[in-house]
């Protein structure tokens, strides 16, 4: 009994050596017996990796596959509206001859459905942006076709009925639009990349009736900028 009473002693001291040396704030050394610590380090190495083998495998499935009937170049973003997919192709549509682009749907399950084809005399044609949607309709650009041949502002319903709300003319109020319209309080914004008082593009505004103003002609000087590509806001 002497004997293991001196080793528990032993033990003891030991133990408060190891607390006082060192900072005064310094916390106490905890005694663990190997295996049990060889046991705690085994779960924190299986802790460390366990987010790294929980992660879900990333799948991916083609929605649609575009023919020149159906459109072709997708290069825009989609627009969500009340369970659909709305977007554009800046070509193909080949199906009523023009070939200058479409306006489509698609479902989240990949059911494709085009509503207007540009290319058509007077229409717009090549719509390179985003759709916007405002006050239940549809908003956009394309980059050539309308009266001068320089791109339009255009509205279109969910039903497909698209009209013309500016052509652009060059000179007095740029051209090329090819930026997504950014709403702000029901007026429109956009950008031409062209075109303009010194032919380095414009900053416009655009009402939902279709009046159109311009707010700014870059000068294409190193102070300056020209050819805006892209929309007044993210």
């Amino acid at each position: 009994m002497k004997s293991f009473s001196s080793f528990v002693g032993a033990l003891l001291s030991v133990a408060l050596l190891a607390a006082c040396s060192g900072n005064s704030a310094s916390t106490p050394v905890a005694v663990v017996p190997s295996s049990r610590a060889d046991s705690l380090t085994a779960n924190r190495s299986s802790a460390s990796v366990a987010p790294e083998t929980r992660h879900n495998a990333v799948t991916f499935k083609s929605l649609f596959s575009f023919n020149p009937g159906d459109g072709a170049n997708p290069i825009a973003s989609l627009t969500y509206v009340g369970g659909l997919l709305y977007g554009t192709t800046e070509s193909g549509g080949l199906r009523s001859g023009a070939g200058g682009g479409t306006v489509f749907t698609i479902t989240p399950s990949g059911t494709q459905k085009v509503l207007h084809i540009f290319g058509n005399a007077g229409d717009g044609a090549v719509p390179t942006a985003a759709l916007k949607y405002v006050k239940g309709a549809l908003y956009g650009t394309t980059s050539q076709g309308g009266a001068s041949g320089v791109g339009t502002v255009f509205r279109i319903t969910a039903s497909g009925n698209e009209k013309i709300l500016h052509s652009f003319g060059g000179t007095g109020d740029g051209a090329s639009p090819w930026a997504t319209l950014t709403d702000v309080e029901g007026a429109l914004y956009g950008t031409t990349v062209a075109g303009g008082a010194h032919y380095s593009g414009t900053v416009y505004t655009i009402a939902t009736s279709g009046v159109e103003r311009v707010l700014y002609n870059f000068k294409g000087l190193r102070s300056d900028g020209e050819r805006p590509l892209a929309s007044p806001t993210a």
